[in-house]
């Protein structure tokens, strides 16, 4: 026993190393050699058999470990810790690659992958797991010209690291995705998912649903809408199983409509689903306003309110520039003798997306844009106020249950309060005759 504790003294840390290395890598070459067919099993059982009486012969660790531990002479003390971690090294390595070769002749390829040592090990000290912020997931059901704005409107403006995206179509999922992925280092390495199964939305925050049937030719509104009815049936009760505390932006058109329809088959909770309404129209409204004072965009206040259609309501009496209220300084706003012209303003906000599509055929950018703002106010629970569509049942004399776009402040649960407007009388009579509209189509809906 001593003549094999002073062989054992004798050997460098350095010659311990060189052997670890020098029999690892015969045993690769040798499994490369072997291959991974079938036909080659009889080259790897020997190789086991090589591997076993190695890890029997190097490492009679227990004897070396025993006799090191007892710190048999002073002399030896200095070499003791590290050839105790070679011999650990060299067994825990062997340990492995004997894994790994009973994984290969068992036929186990993939279970032969988690054997072998992650590279990972050597580039990063591993302290906890990587998580993503769940509370923060937004997904987007639907990814054609609008959900595709909105997808990139999310990431460049930084709103969220985690997306997923639903859609039928496989290949433009999988087509948006390596296209969005190779922006990662410019939108804060934002989590992308994207699959034909609904569940991929599991555990979102917000669900933004731009999905809908596409207009044929001869299709009137009403048989569109109906369209959206049915596909709405089926998606909607699948979001509310797999995200129930979601906040819903609708996005589909009429938007109004949609709105209602997606609140009456989700019985969610009231201000939990919420559309688009007049956010884009509002903004569109204060582009006008800039132009006409050439003043920024932000500091023209004011809503458009009603229907995202034909029957939207500019409120003048809301107007305000740089704090000045416009009908102040202006009494006959709207009016057939307005000196400022305010119905062309009016007649702008209403026709610009029927003159974006005659001229590229959609409307995306604008809407991705004022989707991602609202998405942004609900994730953050900053409480802005924004025109959107709520039901507008007790307010202004409006009597029926119609859904119509009013200001709202807006939390991390959707709609938390709605503001009560000082309209004028004609403004309020404008707003009843839109609501008036929305209901008759309502009326002729099948739910």
């Amino acid at each position: 026993m001593s003549k094999r504790i002073d062989d054992i003294s004798r050997t460098t840390i350095e010659d311990v190393n060189k052997h670890v290395l020098n029999t690892i890598s015969t045993l690769i070459k040798s499994e490369l050699d072997a291959g991974f067919n079938a036909k080659f099993a009889t080259l790897i059982q020997p190789m086991r058999i090589k591997l076993d009486n190695l890890v029997e012969s190097v490492l009679d660790a227990a004897t070396v470990r025993a006799l090191l531990d007892v710190g048999f002479n002073a002399k030896y003390s200095t070499l003791a810790q590290p050839l105790k971690s070679d011999v650990h090294e060299l067994k825990t390595k062997l340990t492995i690659l004997n894994d790994y070769v009973l994984s290969l002749t068992s036929g186990n390829v993939e279970a032969a992958a988690y054997c072998l040592p992650d590279p990972r090990d050597k580039l990063f000290c591993h302290i906890a797991e990587h998580t993503r912020r769940q509370q923060n997931k937004i997904s987007i059901i639907g990814i054609g010209h609008v959900g595709q704005a909105v997808l990139a409107s999310l990431l460049f403006q930084k709103i969220t690291d985690n997306i997923a995206i639903y859609d039928r179509d496989e290949d433009k999922i999988k087509g948006e995705l390596l296209d969005f992925q190779y922006a990662a280092m410019y939108s804060s390495n934002t989590h992308i998912e994207g699959s034909t199964k609904i569940n991929v939305i599991v555990n979102s925050k917000i669900v933004i649903i731009t999905a809908g049937a596409r207009r044929q030719k001869g299709d009137t509104r009403i048989t569109l809408v109906q369209k959206n009815v049915e596909v709405f049936q089926d998606i909607i009760p699948k979001i509310v199983q797999y995200a129930p505390h979601a906040v819903l932006i609708l996005v589909s058109n009429p938007v109004d409509i949609m709105t209602y329809i997606t609140d009456k088959i989700s019985c969610l909770p009231p201000g939990q689903v919420v559309g688009s309404g007049t956010n884009l129209d509002t903004s569109r409204l204060h582009f006008y306003m800039s132009h006409k004072y050439n003043v920024a965009a932000e500091s023209c206040k004011g809503w458009v309110i009603g229907e995202h259609g034909e029957t939207a309501v500019i409120a003048y009496s809301t107007l305000t520039v740089g704090g000045t209220y416009i009908e102040d300084i202006n009494f006959k706003m709207g009016e057939s003798c307005d000196i400022e012209k305010w119905s062309d303003i009016h007649n702008e906000v209403l026709t610009t997306s029927a003159n974006i599509i005659s001229l590229k055929g959609y409307t995306n950018w604008a809407i991705g844009l004022s989707v991602a703002d609202l998405a942004h106010t609900i994730i953050t629970n900053n409480k802005s106020v924004h025109p959107v569509t709520v039901s507008a049942k007790g307010f202004y004399c409006i009597t029926e249950d119609v859904y119509l776009s009013l200001p709202a402040v807006l939390g991390e649960n959707g709609v938390i309060e709605v503001v009560r407007l000082e309209l004028s009388s004609k403004e309020c009579e404008l707003l009843r005759k839109s609501a008036d509209y929305l209901y008759n189509m309502q009326k002729e809906i099948k739910i």
